[in-house]
């Protein structure tokens, strides 16, 4: 599903963060919104997930207006690893914390939605593991795959690599790439030079300027 921002104005605490950003995010490919820390990438991913509605501008998804509206896109949007919005429930397991979000989306089988991501994702031996014990991969596979129980053509992340070690990174960027090949809109942000050339789009912030892999060299923000 592809996502589209028009005109995006955002601004915190009387201070323009973004201003006037049009960007295209087509779908089956993974998406950077590449900068230093303060530069609005967050704000904008809240903004795409309708968490934060915009000073001015409108966010499509498939052509459809969701600004203020964030609800008519809530099935098309998979919020996965969000520093400041962690879907998992610290004192719960990881099978109750997908259990948890499967209800509340509403599902026809939340038990067998839940039942097949343990095994996609090979979480079976952590299932009865509460949260807050749960290593940084492992935590950040379970985020996905919370964010992907209602199968969304949109998965956001915010900086999905923070806590991972490199070869960690490699193995979450495994399933990252198998998604983008089902068609997945990905859409990420990040500081790292090496992860924003991985993917096949990125967004230099807070310019909103879009540029490719050769252009790239020329930022760094790590």
């Amino acid at each position: 599903m592809p996502v589209y921002c028009q005109d995006i104005t955002i601004r915190y605490k009387r201070k323009e963060i973004l201003s006037d950003l049009n960007l295209d995010f087509p779908d089956g490919q993974i998406n950077a919104l590449y900068g230093p820390s303060g530069s609005g990438k967050t704000a904008l991913l809240m903004a795409l997930a309708g968490k934060l509605k915009p000073a001015a501008g409108v966010v499509k998804v498939s052509g459809l207006d969701i600004t203020g509206r964030p609800d008519k896109a809530q099935g098309q949007i998979g919020l996965g690893v969000i520093q400041e919005f962690n879907p998992l429930f610290k004192q719960l397991t990881v099978e109750e914390n997908m259990l948890f979000r499967a209800q509340g989306l509403r599902l026809s089988h939340p038990r067998q939605a839940v039942a097949e991501l343990i095994r996609g994702f090979e979480l079976e031996n952590i299932a009865k593991q509460r949260a807050d014990s749960l290593p940084a991969l492992k935590s950040a596979e379970t985020c996905l795959a919370i964010a992907l129980l209602n199968d969304p053509g949109i998965l956001l992340l915010d900086q999905p690599e923070y806590g991972l070690t490199t070869e960690q990174t490699a193995l979450f960027w495994v399933r990252l790439t198998r998604l983008k090949q089902k068609g997945k809109n990905i859409i990420l942000t990040t500081r790292y030079h090496e992860v924003a050339a991985r993917c096949d789009q990125t967004v230099i912030m807070p310019q909103g300027k879009v540029v490719d892999s050769g252009a790239l060299t020329k930022y760094c923000f790590a």
